[in-house]
C-alpha cells in the first residue's frame, strides 16, 4: 500500500483523521500540482528546487520534473536583467529579503534552454521552520502583456506624432491665413483712401466674417483633439487603456481630422475667392474671364451683409458669356449697384434684387441690376450720377457710389450706363459695354 495514495489510505481507514489527511492530499494535488500558475519550492541553503508543479515544468521548458528540479536562478536567467542589474546579484538580494520575512514581488526576465526568453512577475515568500526555511515562489507570465503595452506605446507615440504634425500644419495654415487677412486689411486702408474703391472695406469685413466659421470650427476640433489625447495618455499611464477604448478614440479622431481638413480647405477657398476679387480691384489688370464667375465671386463677398437682410438675390447670367476686359472695375460696378439697391431701393424692407446679363449684337454685353423697391423719384433721375448727390445726407451716404459706377463704366469698361425707375415700382440700372474693352480705356 502506497502511503501517498489517498485512495489507499481511504481503503485502510475511514476515520476523521484519515479523511482530513485525504482532503489535505487532494488540496495539495489541486492547489499545487494542477495550479495554472507555475509554483516552485526553493531550498535557499542549497540554492536548488525541491519541488515544482506541472505549470512550472511547462514554462521553463526543461521537459521533465527531474530536469526542472536541477535548475537554479542562474540557469534560467540571462546574465543581465532589462533594468541593467546583474541577475546573480539581484536574485541574491530578493532571496535575502524574503528570508528576512519581507515578501518579494518583482519582474524577472527568464531564459529557457532553447534560448527563448519570457518575462514574469515573481512572488517569493518564506515558510517552514526557522532551522530549515524554504521559499515558495510563483510566477505570472507577463510577456504578452508587456508586448501589448509596448505596442500601445508605439501606437500612442505614432498618434502623438500625427497629431503634432496636424497641429503644425493647422498652425501654419492659420498663420498664413492671418497674414493674408492682415495684408488684405492693409489693402483695405489703401483702397478706402481711393474714393472709387472705398467699398472694399465691406469686402474685407465680409470675408473676415466668413472665415470665422471654418476657423472657429477648426480651432474647436484641434482643442478637443488635444483634450482627448491627454485623457488617452492618462489612461495609458494608469494602466487602464483598453484596446476598445483606443479603437474608439482612433475612429473618433479620424472623423475629427476629416472635419479639420474640410474647414481648413473651406477657409482657403474663401481666401482664394477674396484674393481674386481684391487683386482685380486693386491692380485693375485686364484679363479674359467669364462674366458669370466674376459676378458670383463679387456677390459671394456680399453674402455676410445680405444675410442680415430679408433681401433675395437672383442671378440670371448664362455660362459661357466671356469677356476680355477689366474684372476689377466691373466687380466694383456690380458691388455698388447691389449696395445701392439694398440701401436706397429696398430701404430695409424685404425685396428682390435681380442681376442679369445677355449678349448683344456687335460684340456688346448688357448687364442689368434691378430691384422691386421704392424706386427713384423722377426729379432725382437726372442727377443720380452726379458726385455727392445723395438722399441719405447725414445718414452715412457720401453721394459717390453711383458716380464711381458711372466713371468706371465710361472710362475703364468703355461702356455706358442708364437708369430707369417709376416711383414705388423699383429701379433698373443697365450697363452696355463691349465684350472686348477698348485698349485705350484708362482704369486709373
Amino acid at each position: 500500500m502506497n502511503a501517498d495514495d489517498p485512495s489507499a489510505v481511504a481503503g485502510a481507514d475511514d476515520s476523521p483523521s484519515t479523511r482530513r489527511l485525504r482532503l489535505q492530499a487532494e488540496y495539495h494535488e489541486v492547489l499545487f500540482r494542477h495550479s495554472p500558475l507555475p509554483v516552485l519550492v526553493i531550498d535557499p541553503r542549497w540554492n536548488r528546487l525541491v519541488d515544482c508543479n506541472d505549470a512550472a515544468i511547462a514554462i521553463y521548458g526543461f521537459g521533465s520534473r527531474e530536469a526542472t528540479l536541477d535548475i537554479n536562478a542562474a540557469v534560467v536567467s540571462p546574465p543581465v536583467q532589462p533594468d541593467g542589474r546583474m541577475s546573480a546579484e539581484a536574485a541574491s538580494a530578493h532571496v535575502a529579503a524574503a528570508l528576512a520575512g519581507v515578501p518579494q514581488v518583482y519582474e524577472w526576465r527568464h531564459r529557457r534552454p532553447d534560448g527563448s526568453e519570457f518575462d514574469a512577475e515573481v512572488r517569493l515568500v518564506r515558510f517552514g521552520p526557522d532551522e530549515a526555511p524554504l521559499l515558495l515562489g510563483s510566477l505570472v507570465d507577463i510577456t504578452a502583456g508587456k508586448a501589448a503595452a509596448a505596442a500601445l506605446q508605439r501606437l500612442n507615440d505614432a498618434l502623438e506624432t500625427r497629431v503634432a504634425e496636424r497641429t503644425r500644419d493647422l498652425a501654419a495654415s492659420n498663420t498664413e491665413l492671418a497674414a493674408t487677412v492682415e495684408q488684405l486689411r492693409r489693402t483695405q486702408g489703401e483702397l478706402v483712401r481711393r474714393e472709387r474703391l472705398a467699398s472694399l472695406g465691406s469686402l474685407v469685413a465680409g470675408i473676415a466674417h466668413e472665415l470665422n466659421t471654418p476657423l472657429g470650427s477648426a480651432l474647436l476640433v484641434a482643442t478637443t483633439l488635444g483634450d482627448d489625447l491627454e485623457e488617452l495618455q492618462a489612461q495609458l499611464d494608469r494602466g487602464e487603456l483598453r484596446r476598445s477604448v483606443l479603437e474608439a478614440f482612433l475612429a473618433q479622431q479620424s472623423g475629427a481630422l476629416a472635419l479639420l481638413v474640410r474647414n481648413t480647405r473651406r477657409a482657403a477657398e474663401l481666401i482664394g475667392r477674396f484674393k481674386q476679387v481684391a487683386v482685380d480691384q486693386t491692380s485693375e489688370q485686364r484679363r479674359r474671364f467669364e462674366l458669370a464667375e466674376v459676378v458670383d465671386e463679387v456677390l459671394g463677398t456680399l453674402q455676410p451683409r445680405l444675410r442680415k437682410t430679408r433681401h433675395t438675390i437672383v442671378v440670371d447670367i448664362a455660362p459661357g458669356l466671356t469677356m476680355d476686359s477689366y474684372p476689377g472695375p466691373l466687380g466694383q460696378v456690380v458691388t455698388n449697384l447691389v449696395m445701392n439697391a439694398m440701401i436706397h431701393g429696398l430701404a430695409g424692407r424685404a425685396g428682390e434684387i435681380r442681376v442679369s446679363a445677355r449678349e448683344l449684337p456687335r460684340h456688346q454685353v448688357e448687364l442689368c441690376v434691378a430691384d422691386d423697391g421704392v424706386g427713384i423719384p423722377s426729379e432725382h433721375l437726372p442727377r443720380i450720377f452726379d458726385p455727392f448727390f445723395t438722399t441719405k445726407l447725414g445718414e452715412g451716404g457720401s453721394g459717390l457710389g453711383l458716380h464711381i459706377v458711372y466713371s468706371l463704366v465710361e472710362r475703364a469698361l468703355g461702356g455706358r450706363i442708364t437708369a430707369e425707375s417709376v416711383a414705388g415700382a423699383g429701379a433698373r440700372f443697365t450697363v452696355v459695354m463691349p465684350a472686348v474693352a477698348p485698349r485705350a480705356a484708362d482704369a486709373r
